[in-house]
């Protein structure tokens, strides 16, 4: 079986993809990637073939605020417009070229695409190829559905496919990280959803430090605003330093790309580091302060860890609010956050019983979803064929049934 899996170039984006790439690797799958160029060296030192398809995430932000000004500096309330133009306008149309080729050349079984590829779905259809998606958090929310669909629907309509032939926010199945404590996708009622286990994944590079990972008689507190977001180092050094002000010890993480010294003189009890391992640092942890983005969300609450949220963009507002509806954690808006509340929603969630209850029941519901490796023995066992009653292989390109 060849599997084609295609996502942005992105640590978020990409990087939830890899545990079952992995998995259908370890079962006997030919796994193949296309990403666009900023990530491929990455994913081909993983050990995958991998090909450059499509743009950046920062090309497509770029070109949006070129073609319409207005899309620059929008309130928060009102930035879903520009993502919409970024995912639904801009970035399908080289996806699904690029790939259209690739399926033509390597002829997959089956395309895996990451939540927001959605010209992965447009080119498996026009291809004849089932295709997956796989979610990496919560289902988008209905008003961002609305948003996206006129404009996936001109690209497909551009490559001859009518508005219900494909469906490239839902795919011909729909594989769900997200526990039904944070909004999972029950509700679409997708024949083909299938519950996928969330585990963390990191590049094996960067070392965990060795305080972190012995035995403590004090709580370890994580901090990180994800892989792009460095650049609000004040936020970082509120964090630090409300946490600092606790009996804890404070692990900072900046990004691969980050400085350490940018944040200056810090506390004794705080320690920073460019990046850690994190899929080895969360069992170590009892209190994460992070962005919220997914990936750090659903690793930390897999492991039973109350949070507080600071939310910078995208998707992590959205995010922040499905984790206080949990009860695992609180949200500090970008201009709630200081050293002094901080100081006091951490504290809160060290010392108040029912947040780490919330969070261990989480843990609870993701340690019952099939595993990766589960996920991956099941598919090639799934029929196929039923998949995506719409597709056919009269398009020119290998169907469902094309050579493993």
């Amino acid at each position: 079986m060849r599997v084609l899996f295609s996502g942005r170039p992105a640590y978020g984006h990409l990087y939830p993809l890899m545990p079952l790439a992995l998995a259908l690797r370890d079962d006997g799958a030919e796994v193949i990637f296309g990403t666009g160029r900023g990530f491929r060296d990455r994913v081909a030192a993983l050990g995958f073939e991998t090909h450059e398809v499509g743009r950046s995430i920062l090309w497509a932000e770029e070109e949006a605020i070129r073609q319409d000004p207005s899309l620059a500096g929008l309130p928060q309330e009102d930035k879903a417009k520009l993502g919409a133009t970024i995912f639904s306008r801009l970035l399908p149309p080289p996806t699904v070229e690029d790939l259209l080729a690739l399926i033509k050349k390597t002829s997959p079984s089956l395309v895996v695409y990451e939540g927001a590829d959605f010209g992965a779905a447009i080119a498996a259809r026009v291809a004849g190829v089932p295709s997956v998606f796989h979610s990496y958090g919560a289902p988008w929310p209905t008003f961002m559905v609305e948003l996206l669909r006129p404009g996936l629907q001109e690209v497909a309509r551009s490559h001859g496919l009518g508005p219900d032939e494909v469906n490239p926010l839902e795919g011909d199945a729909y594989l769900d990280i997200s526990p039904a404590a944070l909004g999972d996708a029950s509700a679409l009622g997708h024949p083909r959803r299938q519950p996928l286990r969330p585990v963390a994944f990191s590049e094996p590079i960067g070392d965990v430090p060795a305080w972190a990972l012995e035995p403590r008689d004090r709580p370890v507190a994580y901090v990180t605003l994800g892989t792009v977001v460095f650049e609000r180092v004040e936020v970082i050094k509120a964090v630090a330093h409300g946490l600092a002000a606790l009996d804890v010890d404070v692990l900072v993480t900046v990004g691969p790309d980050g400085d350490p010294d940018l944040l200056g003189d810090l506390p004794a009890n705080v320690h920073a580091e460019r990046f850690v391992r994190q899929d080895r640092l969360l069992s170590h942890v009892d209190l994460i302060v992070s962005h919220c983005g997914s990936g750090t969300l659903l690793g930390g609450l897999a492991h039973g860890i109350p949070q507080v949220a600071v939310p910078q963009g995208a998707d992590q507002f959205l995010n922040a609010d499905a984790l206080v509806r949990s009860g695992a954690g609180l949200a500090l808006m970008p201009s709630e956050i200081s050293p002094e509340t901080i100081l006091e929603r951490a504290e809160r969630l060290l010392t108040t019983a029912p947040f780490k209850a919330a969070a261990e029941e989480i843990a609870a519901q993701i340690a019952s979803m099939p595993a990766p490796a589960d996920v991956a023995r099941a598919l090639p066992r799934t029929p196929l064929t039923t998949w995506g009653t719409h597709s056919s292989s009269s398009r020119g390109h290998p169907g469902p049934d094309g050579p493993d």
